[in-house]
């Protein structure tokens, strides 16, 4: 028996899928709340559990409804005794009542209670990784789309656009710059600084990759460079030009490409390790 992992999917169908996945788990945990309550006969030691929804000051949350476990208790003296509820810290499975009328069903509140955790762990992988997306668009500019009351997969789909439409801009920027620097700089300089966008040769949604590269000349060599890839070429310009305005304007240009190519850098952090669990979470398994 062989194991294929499903291919990784491409940017726009990964956060279609993974907000589909969400919506699905949120619809599954209603049910479960519901059949939780059906299954048991309120008592003392009942276990309910409440999903709590963020207010309109926060409708940009993708980890809605959280959960909010309780379990019934008696409070007070007789004969005024009156059934209240606690709120149950820790792992609620372990808070399930085991004797009286609520023994006979425990067996299905642990079953319910675990596929309830389970499945909302497996969201919380993605949402945590969706709400840093949102806060890097909303970091650039204002985004109104996403604090209107929306369910997930609306929300999503905006959040999709957004990011798409971001790494549009960035790469177009990030083309302007790089022919700005190359215009900024004499063909003969004995430094020059290049912005460079190259392939890494995969199935990658986020080639071309700028890299920056240094080219010195070589004394005595009649016009010859060394050619050196760097993480910054801001360390290897001269201080000392002909030209210090020029060169200090430079400088702010190559300052401005570098801020993108970090925000860029982070749109990709996030949305590779959202690939990757996404892509962890299915196999398919075929029979030899």
């Amino acid at each position: 028996m062989a194991e294929r992992l499903i291919p990784r999917p491409n940017t726009e169908a990964l956060l279609d899928e993974i907000t589909e996945l969400i919506d699905d788990i949120n619809t599954f945990v209603v049910r479960a709340q519901k059949d939780l309550s059906a299954v048991q006969p309120v008592r003392i030691g009942t276990i309910i559990l409440y999903l709590n929804y963020h207010s309109q000051r926060k409708p940009t949350c993708f980890g809605c409804p959280h959960l909010d476990w309780r379990k019934t208790n008696m409070i007070g003296d007789k004969p005024h005794q009156k059934l209240s509820m606690t709120v149950i810290k820790g792992n609620p499975v372990k808070a399930v009542n085991t004797k009286g009328e609520l023994a006979v069903v425990q067996h299905d509140v642990r079953e319910l209670i675990s596929n309830i955790l389970k499945q909302t762990k497996d969201k919380s992988e993605y949402t945590a990784e969706l709400g840093h997306l949102s806060r890097l668009i909303s970091a650039r500019k204002k985004t109104p789309e996403l604090k209107q009351r929306l369910n997930v997969r609306e929300r999503g789909r905006i959040l999709k656009e957004l990011i798409i439409e971001r790494m549009h801009e960035i790469d177009s920027m990030l083309d302007s710059y790089s022919a700005t620097i190359k215009r900024m700089q004499a063909n003969d300089a004995r430094i020059y600084a290049e912005l460079k966008f190259e392939s890494c040769g995969k199935s990658c949604d986020f080639c071309r990759h700028p890299k920056w590269y240094v080219q010195k000349k070589v004394p005595g060599s009649n016009g010859r460079y060394t050619r050196e890839e760097k993480e910054s070429p801001l360390p290897s310009l001269p201080r000392n030009t002909d030209d210090p305005e020029q060169m200090e304007d430079l400088r702010e240009v190559i300052g401005r490409a570098r801020d993108l190519i970090d925000e860029r850098k982070k749109f990709q952090s996030r949305i590779t390790l959202l690939s990757r669990k996404f892509s962890g979470r299915f196999q398919v398994v075929e029979n030899d």
